[in-house]
């Protein structure tokens, strides 16, 4: 997805510079190619834009800002049903035909179709990883034939039904078996990475579809047990397409560096007793001793031979940023202060603070290669001037001295011209 930014909200308003004509009309043909019904549009927290024909066709479009982590801490199932519920209500038939998990842009996009006896339409939803709020929305509606004409001869009463009137909506619009239930596919456990090993489950409007046959890149990978569950190992790169039966889930599998790894077996699991907090870091089940403990940015303490480390916080504290530091590693981990415990909002991730330290040491570095630099040229300059000043010194003393014998020549040239 292409998150909500300032390019994004240009892209908006140069569709809105294409409008010609004055008022509603105007928007609604630029928009729906159509001139006559209702439009409405909404920038608070965002961009929105509702459409609403005579004829009763409905479009839709929001855009909003999201939080720029990439994380997925929100559940898959929890960020479909917040999909579901910032639809339009359409007597609650809109279908899950599609979901993409998005880890790169830490998103989950949904697709949706509704196929009822008086409306037909599709709609696609964006759902913020981290924050579980929808950041994208785009959804198109029609009436069918009948409903259609009726609606249209509400607002003009001398019409008559037209040609399609009895339209049942295209047969695109049903499954091939003509079974009308969402069967979905979601991860219910494990983590989506290289070689991992995830739980999906398979649902048929909310509840578990049993024996239904699940298929990793068009190869069978198992059968949903009586919860609708099947274990998957993934593979190691590239896309990953998941099927069973009409229900869709799809992400793609980047290679993982070094540091990912390291972020995937890091854990740090931090309790709260008044004001003081406990942590205990671990990796792959041992605990990280003489690591530097960083809260809200200042050092309060390192962890023991266990990995645990205690310190207080002030009792306004909201919000808890705890970066480790150990060797040259660093990373960052996020919690948030409810109800007197304390819950982690983000894993380990790169630090912002670990970067600007690092930008201070590489700053700091080449301010004293400078200086060093610096001294060295006046150690130079002072050997070369204290070289200049003895070679002088030695040729005033040469010089003194060939004087001296020229004198001493002088002087004794009468005294031969005596004799």
């Amino acid at each position: 997805m292409t998150r909500f930014n300032a390019s994004t909200l240009d892209e908006s308003m140069n569709e809105l510079d294409g409008v010609s004509g004055t008022g509603a009309t105007a928007l609604l043909r630029q928009f729906t190619g159509q001139g006559d019904g209702e439009v409405e549009i909404a920038s608070e927290n965002g961009l929105s834009i509702e459409v609403e024909s005579e004829d009763g066709g409905q479009s839709r479009e929001l855009e909003r800002p999201g939080d720029d982590s990439t994380n997925l801490t929100v559940t898959q199932r929890t960020a479909l049903d917040t999909a579901r519920d910032a639809l339009t209500d359409v007597n609650s038939s809109w279908r899950l035909v599609n979901g993409r998990i998005d880890r790169d842009d830490g998103d989950y996009e949904f697709r949706f179709h509704v196929n009822t006896d008086t409306t037909v339409g599709q709609a696609s939803v964006t759902v913020d990883g981290s924050s579980g709020t929808v950041v994208e929305l785009e959804e198109e509606t029609r009436l069918k034939g009948t409903a259609r004409a009726n609606e249209a001869q509400k607002s003009n009463p001398g019409a008559g039904p037209p040609e399609d009137a009895g339209e049942r909506g295209n047969d695109d619009d049903k499954s091939e078996d003509g079974d009308e239930r969402e069967l979905a596919l979601v991860v219910a456990d494990g983590e989506i990475a290289p070689n991992g090993t995830i739980t999906v489950r398979a649902l048929a409007d909310g509840e578990p579809v049993t024996g239904e046959a699940v298929q990793l890149n068009g190869e069978q990978v198992g059968t949903t047990d009586a919860d609708g569950a099947v274990t998957v190992t993934l593979p190691a790169t590239g896309e990953v397409e998941l099927t069973a039966g009409e229900g869709e889930l799809e992400f793609e599998l980047g290679e993982e560096d070094e540091r990912d790894e390291v972020y995937r077996n890091l854990l740090a699991d931090a309790t709260l007793d008044g004001d003081t907090v406990t942590m205990t870091v671990r990796y792959d089940g041992s605990g990280v001793s003489d690591a530097s403990v960083y809260a809200n940015g200042e050092l309060v303490g390192t962890t023991d031979a266990d990995g645990t480390v205690s310190f207080t916080i002030a009792n306004d504290t909201e919000s808890l940023d705890v970066e480790l530091v150990k060797g040259e590693f660093e990373t960052e981990f996020e919690y948030e202060r409810t109800d007197g415990t304390l819950s982690q909002t983000e894993g380990p991730h790169e630090s912002d603070d670990g970067n600007e330290r690092a930008e201070e040491a590489s700053e700091d570095a080449e301010d004293d290669e400078q200086t060093e630099m610096e001294d060295h040229e006046k150690e130079e300059m002072e050997d070369h001037e204290k070289e200049e000043m003895e070679d002088h010194e030695k040729e005033e003393m040469e010089d003194d001295e060939d004087d001296d014998q020229t004198t001493e020549t002088e002087t004794e040239t009468p005294e031969t011209a005596e004799q």
